[in-house]
């Protein structure tokens, strides 16, 4: 239960995956990298990472990618989602990010069952943690990353992440989770942007 706002929430009740872990920003680096090295005349434009304190869609961190690649101007924007309060699952979101598309790593449609789902999941883990990855070329959205759904169905990839017991560090993904991340969810946004760049020739 949060008692203060999060500046102050943060600062007595430390919690170690609220925000990107290194782990997770090295993963996120290393995959821009990867995509760059595929073009000798790619580059980075623009790169921010920004803190969030009390939003409202649970969003605590944001890197932001601007890069250019085969000529054309590509944003990739990775939110880090944290909650540990069951009133957020009761909220469920239906705008920008929602919980749902996390549960199911973007793949399925919205189910029955899906607030059962999340409440088993918040009282296993105590808390429930992902990154939503947005895509623009040229700031007109991917609509590829969103696997053939309508983007008024959804805005962002949902990526779940899960973490080692505290026993283990209890802040590094689980090896499981890393390899589904780097071999799934990369794999789904790099092809995407290999699609726009050979829909642009």
């Amino acid at each position: 239960m949060k008692i203060f706002g999060d500046a102050i929430d943060d600062k007595i009740f430390p919690k170690k995956v609220k925000r990107f872990t290194q782990e997770e920003k090295n993963l996120i680096e290393n995959f821009i990298n990867s995509i760059l090295r595929e073009d000798k005349e790619s580059e980075i434009e623009h790169s921010t990472v920004e803190s969030f304190d009390d939003r409202r869609d649970c969003i605590t961190e944001q890197i932001c990618k601007i890069f250019i690649f085969k000529g054309i101007n590509f944003q990739l924007t990775f939110n880090k989602f944290y909650t540990n309060e069951k009133k957020t699952i009761d909220w469920l979101p239906s705008d920008q990010y929602s919980l749902s598309d996390l549960l199911y790593d973007g793949y399925s449609t919205h189910s029955s069952g899906v607030k059962d789902t999340l409440l088993k999941a918040l009282d296993d883990d105590k808390s429930i943690t992902g990154i939503f990855v947005q895509s623009y070329r040229d700031y007109f959205a991917l609509e590829s990353l969103y696997k053939g759904r309508k983007k008024t169905e959804v805005d962002a990839l949902g990526i779940r992440t899960k973490y080692q017991d505290a026993d283990r560090g209890g802040f590094h993904l689980t090896t499981k989770c890393k390899n589904h991340i780097k071999k799934v969810h990369f794999k789904i946004i790099k092809n995407t942007i290999l699609k726009a760049v050979k829909d642009n020739r």
